[in-house]
């Protein structure tokens, strides 16, 4: 019971870090252009019973990219308790973050051999800087999947380590395995590397537990592939035969894609990453973690040391998740480094099992394996915090809270006015009905915009910088910082901020 205890007690201040951790940075932040146009869009316009047989109509009509039907679901059922207020969309993202991590603990504790290794893996997925990517933008749903994709591997490794499953065991189960690979598929489409990285590894492992696991493998594989479009664009991550892929979507592989996003920006000696934080996953990991891990790997491979079917199946887990790198697409880099998380997820603790597992070889101390991979991950949590802070007063998450604080006020004081972007895009809102009118510099010129308006309707300029012409008069200023307690903390002086709106009237 004392175990059980410890095991309930360590669980919880997992989740509760977490929870605590994420909705500290993203207090305040805003929905932000996709969340409005594209998911909010279908929340409203797609009824419950059409969502719900999306997701679980076992065809597809296509490559499922941009279809994500548990995306839409929990979109709408959010917009049905906050409507447009987005702190209630980032506490559930919060709340996911600490749900995954306190299963991602739970796993790793009970097929790893550490609860070092556990607990710090844990800790380190929750502050890594590719995590609070992937949080702050609302739209992006990567640790939804990969908690269905956490589960389906969690049901699997469990069939494998029960001696002698009955037969009712082994059916629910699979049926468990197959629902929730279904479901993460529709949540996010790298669900469809479940099924490979599962006949992977029984083949590698022991090709004769096909006849147990085969079949739901099999219908995993049908449920994922769009069987109407298969002859005519089979394998949109290889090649494309449709023209020039959306720059969102899966790209043909290549060598330099991988090479982006697994090691383009890592530092050999350096955790800082002065210019931007840390985007591949070597750089995610830092240089100590990296090198100790690969010299750790050696070590124990020199010693042939055997390595446990779950550390097996983690191995190939990695393998599988490196090797959808090659088809990612290249997208700015405040929005790159989140592809980092998938194959963190599995790697992270290999590399530091491998460290804890050859500091146990050379040390003979029983706490000293222990300490050093806390001294690590301890290092590395500091310098994930820093870049946290960093990318949260700088650039995407504080224009986003100025872009949408602007539209507001807009949409709140102005009707049938024209609004025009100077060197930024038109970012997408919620639906109005003032008749306001906007453009962007990047499609169209200021005065042939002018000039299409009705005579008399009023026009203003949106920047980044103050327009020092006498034909602009500026009117508000909308700094990219909330009211909450983070800004407060870090942001009180306006003019240290390095993102600010300007709304000015042309006279």
């Amino acid at each position: 019971m004392k175990w059980l205890s410890n095991k309930f007690i360590l669980t919880i201040c997992v989740a509760l870090f977490a929870l605590t951790y994420s909705s500290f940075f993203l207090q305040g932040l805003r929905l932000f252009d996709n969340d409005y146009n594209q998911w909010l869009t279908f929340a409203r316009e797609i009824s419950l019973p059409t969502v719900l047989w999306q997701i679980f109509n076992p065809i597809l009509d296509e490559w499922n990219v941009a279809f994500r039907p548990v995306q839409t679901l929990t979109f709408k059922a959010l917009f049905s308790l906050f409507d447009y207020n987005a702190s209630g969309y980032y506490f559930f993202k919060s709340f996911m973050l600490a749900l995954f991590c306190a299963t991602y603990y739970l796993f790793l504790r009970r097929h790893l051999s550490s609860k070092a290794v556990a607990a710090l893996s844990a800790l380190f997925l929750t502050v890594a800087s590719s995590t609070f990517v992937s949080l702050y933008w609302m739209s992006d749903f990567v640790i939804v999947s990969e908690f269905w994709a956490l589960l389906v591997f969690a049901v699997f490794l469990h069939l494998e380590t029960i001696d002698q499953p009955d037969r009712k065991k082994i059916v629910i189960g699979l049926i468990l395995m197959v629902l929730l690979t279904l479901i993460c598929d529709r949540t996010k489409a790298n669900g469809k590397l479940i099924p490979g990285i599962l006949f992977l590894y029984i083949v590698l492992l022991d090709w004769r537990k096909l006849k147990r696991y085969g079949l739901a493998i099999g219908l995993m594989i049908i449920m994922l592939i769009p069987w109407p479009v298969l002859l005519s664009d089979p394998a949109p991550f290889l090649v494309t035969n449709t023209g020039t892929p959306a720059s969102y979507a899966w790209q043909p592989a290549s060598l330099y894609k991988f090479w982006v996003l697994f090691a383009g920006d890592f530092s050999p000696f350096s955790l800082f990453y002065s210019t931007y934080p840390p985007i591949s996953i070597l750089a995610v990991l830092g240089f100590p973690l990296v090198y100790l891990g690969i010299a750790a790997g050696i070590f124990l491979i020199f010693r042939k040391t055997p390595a446990p079917p779950a550390v097996r199946f983690m191995i190939v887990w990695t393998v599988v998740n490196l090797a959808a790198l090659m088809s990612y697409p290249t997208l700015p880099p405040q929005f790159q480094a989140r592809y980092a998380i998938s194959v963190l997820i599995p790697l992270l603790p290999l590399a530091l099992l491998g460290i804890h597992s050859t500091a146990g070889w050379i040390w003979k101390h029983r706490q000293a394996p222990t300490l050093l991979v806390v001294f690590l991950v301890t290092i590395q949590i500091g310098f994930h915090c820093y870049h946290t802070v960093r990318m949260r007063n700088i650039g995407t998450p504080g224009y986003m809270i100025a872009s949408d604080t602007m539209r507001e006020y807009i949409a709140d004081n102005f009707s049938e006015t024209g609004f025009f972007y100077y060197q930024l895009s038109v970012m997408a809102f919620r639906p109005t009905t003032t008749g306001n009118r906007f453009f962007s510099s990047k499609q169209h010129d200021f005065k042939e915009v002018v000039s299409s308006l009705p005579s008399g309707t009023p026009v203003f300029v949106i920047s980044t910088v103050p327009l020092n012409e006498s034909a602009f008069r500026l009117h508000a200023t909308f700094p990219g910082k909330s009211d909450n307690w983070y800004d407060r903390i870090f942001n009180e002086d306006d003019n240290s901020l390095p993102v600010t709106l300007y709304l000015h009237q042309w006279l």
